[in-house]
């Protein structure tokens, strides 16, 4: 009998040039989706991918009716790939994964089990990483930086594997770069945040794209993105000495 019987769930994966990946990955989350929830949707998001993967989709859809596929005719980036997502999902709640099989859909009931109680965001946390030194490296760094200039102290902001109630994916608009910082994001717009320790694997297939371009990037987004929460936070302090 599903666990989360009463909730109706949106998947959705954001996917560039994944062909190989995609059919493992829907086998596994199709058969946690199937034993933990009467109710769910998986959405691919194919950001601009030129491989077969938008065949492949086809094929799966043509035999599964809980796919749906967005298709992206050129590359928009991970953060507006998962806007897209959650604009489509109709779900009470909203898991998202990436493609890459590095994380485990096994989780997802563990991550939706902690929004019954009174969490509104779910974020995962790799804290036994199977990564190649350099993005271990960066990422340390990145995840520094982000704790210092938010004061969130969440030990890995960028883990692809979160759930979310379905009000705080609609309610965080994700600009360029701004999927890095759903925490900051979400924090600054009331919710609350939890994480927990989730498996994490080796890719499998194809390759990260990380650096010192990446981190760069991230840096700059930091900066917009403590700008725009205290902007937030502003107001909200504002309509609370109005009221």
């Amino acid at each position: 009998m599903p666990t989360h019987s009463q909730d109706f769930a949106s998947v959705v994966i954001p996917a560039h040039n994944e062909e190989k990946n995609i059919p493992l990955l829907y086998k596994k989350l199709s058969k946690v989706m199937q034993s933990n929830f009467s109710k769910y949707e998986l959405i691919f998001v194919l950001d601009g991918s030129t491989d077969s993967s938008k065949s492949l989709l086809k094929k799966l859809q043509n035999k599964d009716s809980h796919i749906i596929t967005i298709y992206a005719e050129r590359q928009l980036g991970k953060s507006k790939a998962l806007q897209l997502g959650f604009e489509k999902a109709a779900g009470s709640i909203l898991a998202t994964i990436d493609c890459d099989m590095q994380n485990d859909p096994n989780d997802i009931p563990k991550l939706t089990q902690m929004l019954d109680e009174n969490c509104d965001l779910t974020c995962g946390w790799r804290n036994n990483r199977k990564d190649e030194f350099e993005k271990l490296f960066f990422s340390r760094i990145y995840n520094t930086l982000t704790r210092l200039v938010t004061g969130i102290q969440l030990p890995d902001f960028n883990c692809g594997l979160k759930v979310y109630k379905a009000k705080v994916a609609k309610a965080v608009h994700l600009d360029d770069g701004m999927h890095r910082f759903v925490p900051a994001l979400a924090k600054a717009k009331g919710f609350s945040i939890a994480e927990t320790k989730i498996t994490h694997h080796q890719r499998a297939f194809g390759k990260s794209n990380y650096g010192y371009k990446r981190l760069f990037e991230g840096f700059c987004d930091l900066i917009k993105v403590k700008i725009y929460t205290m902007r937030i936070e502003s107001g909200a302090k504002h309509l609370k000495i109005k009221k």
